[in-house]
Protein backbone atom coordinates (compact mmCIF):
# COMPACT_ATOMS: atom_id res chain seq x y z
CA UNK A 1 0.00 0.00 0.00
CA UNK A 2 1.55 3.41 -0.51
CA UNK A 3 1.85 5.88 2.05
CA UNK A 4 0.27 9.09 1.53
CA UNK A 5 2.72 11.49 -0.15
CA UNK A 6 2.53 15.52 0.84
CA UNK A 7 4.58 18.85 0.95
CA UNK A 8 2.99 21.50 3.03
CA UNK A 9 5.41 24.69 2.58
CA UNK A 10 4.46 27.70 5.21
CA UNK A 11 6.68 31.52 5.31
CA UNK A 12 6.41 34.15 7.98
CA UNK A 13 7.85 36.85 9.72
CA UNK A 14 8.93 36.61 13.04
CA UNK A 15 9.86 39.07 14.94
CA UNK A 16 12.66 40.77 11.93
CA UNK A 17 12.85 37.42 10.63
CA UNK A 18 11.94 35.99 7.50
CA UNK A 19 10.69 31.79 8.10
CA UNK A 20 10.28 29.38 6.00
CA UNK A 21 9.53 25.77 6.47
CA UNK A 22 9.07 23.01 4.13
CA UNK A 23 7.75 19.44 5.43
CA UNK A 24 7.25 16.87 2.74
CA UNK A 25 6.90 12.83 3.11
CA UNK A 26 9.65 10.66 2.69
CA UNK A 27 10.36 7.10 2.19
CA UNK A 28 10.76 5.48 5.63
CA UNK A 29 13.91 3.26 4.45
CA UNK A 30 15.27 6.50 3.85
CA UNK A 31 18.12 8.02 6.52
CA UNK A 32 19.05 11.97 6.30
CA UNK A 33 22.72 13.02 7.28
CA UNK A 34 24.57 16.14 6.64
CA UNK A 35 22.71 17.06 3.50
CA UNK A 36 22.03 13.48 1.87
CA UNK A 37 20.17 10.77 2.26
CA UNK A 38 21.03 7.07 2.11
CA UNK A 39 19.46 6.15 -1.30
CA UNK A 40 20.98 3.23 -3.18
CA UNK A 41 21.70 5.19 -6.48
CA UNK A 42 24.69 7.73 -5.65
CA UNK A 43 23.54 9.43 -8.94
CA UNK A 44 20.57 10.47 -7.16
CA UNK A 45 22.20 12.39 -4.14
CA UNK A 46 21.81 16.16 -5.00
CA UNK A 47 23.81 18.63 -3.34
CA UNK A 48 21.01 20.80 -3.32
CA UNK A 49 20.32 21.57 0.49
CA UNK A 50 24.20 22.06 0.62
CA UNK A 51 23.80 25.07 -2.12
CA UNK A 52 21.04 26.68 0.45
CA UNK A 53 22.47 26.39 3.35
CA UNK A 54 25.90 28.11 1.89
CA UNK A 55 23.08 31.31 0.70
CA UNK A 56 21.62 30.86 4.28
CA UNK A 57 24.58 30.90 5.70
CA UNK A 58 25.91 33.79 3.77
CA UNK A 59 23.14 36.32 4.71
CA UNK A 60 23.64 35.42 8.51
CA UNK A 61 20.91 33.00 8.41
CA UNK A 62 20.17 29.80 10.25
CA UNK A 63 18.77 26.45 8.41
CA UNK A 64 17.95 23.54 10.33
CA UNK A 65 17.15 20.13 8.95
CA UNK A 66 15.66 16.65 10.04
CA UNK A 67 13.84 13.64 9.16
CA UNK A 68 11.56 11.20 11.52
CA UNK A 69 9.03 9.17 10.98
CA UNK A 70 9.12 9.47 7.06
CA UNK A 71 8.90 13.25 7.52
CA UNK A 72 11.75 15.54 6.06
CA UNK A 73 11.41 18.85 7.60
CA UNK A 74 13.70 22.15 6.51
CA UNK A 75 13.33 25.18 8.42
CA UNK A 76 15.29 28.49 7.32
CA UNK A 77 15.18 31.73 9.43
CA UNK A 78 16.53 35.01 7.65
CA UNK A 79 17.08 38.18 8.90
CA UNK A 80 15.39 40.91 7.31
CA UNK A 81 17.72 43.98 6.12
CA UNK A 82 17.05 47.18 8.60
CA UNK A 83 15.64 48.96 5.46
CA UNK A 84 12.76 46.74 5.07
CA UNK A 85 11.42 47.35 8.39
CA UNK A 86 11.19 51.19 8.17
CA UNK A 87 7.55 51.90 6.46
CA UNK A 88 8.80 55.43 4.62
CA UNK A 89 11.83 53.72 2.66
CA UNK A 90 10.01 50.38 2.31
CA UNK A 91 7.00 52.02 0.40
Amino acid sequence: MDECRFINIQAKTVKKCFLIEVKNSMNRTERYAEGFTNKGDSQKHGIGLLNVGDVVHGYDGVLNAEAENGIFLISILMPFPDAAHDIKTAV
